[in-house]
């Protein structure tokens, strides 16, 4: 039996990190695509979806990618994996790497269900949430090609996870 598109999402959100290693929580291609390679295996489609986040404070608004700051070897940008109405964010770490901002490891949402530049929004607290947006235009939003065979093993692992945690 194939399992429900939110248990599969929040299944492969709760243990994500217990498979991947915590060292690639910044590299948003790359664990977006072990996602996607997860969610293709139960049949499920799925898209990368380039777009900036901004973390919303009363006082000051941090943001991450599409920055116009390209340095050698690092992409100005940030991936996200879409199901249907879902976003999965493997990579909100950047905050905490950044900007010392406490986020949570993976983030599973419902997008907005209208055509906005807002795809979705995260509440964090009364004053804080992280909003996930279109990126800007005229930039590169192609994310970087990932070791097909690093997200084939990442993703056969996380796949044993999956299953018996829906079992």
């Amino acid at each position: 039996m194939k399992p429900h598109h939110t248990d599969l999402i929040n299944a492969v959100a709760h243990q994500f990190y217990e498979v991947v290693p915590h060292s690639y929580a910044t590299y948003c291609a790359f664990t977006s695509r072990i996602v996607q390679a997860v969610l293709a295996h139960f049949g499920v489609a799925s898209e990368l979806v380039p777009s900036q986040i901004l973390y919303c404070k009363p006082d000051h608004t941090y943001v991450i990618g599409f920055l116009g700051q390209s340095l050698p070897g690092k992409w100005d940008g940030h991936v996200v994996c879409r199901v249907d109405n879902w976003l999965i964010d493997t990579a909100t770490h950047h905050f905490e790497k950044l900007f010392q901002l406490s986020v949570p490891r993976v983030v599973a949402i419902q997008c907005f269900e209208f055509p906005s530049q807002v795809i979705a929004q995260w509440y964090l607290s009364d004053t804080d949430s992280i909003w996930w947006q279109q990126p800007p235009a005229n930039v590169d939003t192609i994310a970087p090609e990932e070791p097909p065979e690093m997200i084939a093993a990442y993703a056969a692992d996380l796949i044993k996870k999956v299953e018996q945690a829906l079992a």
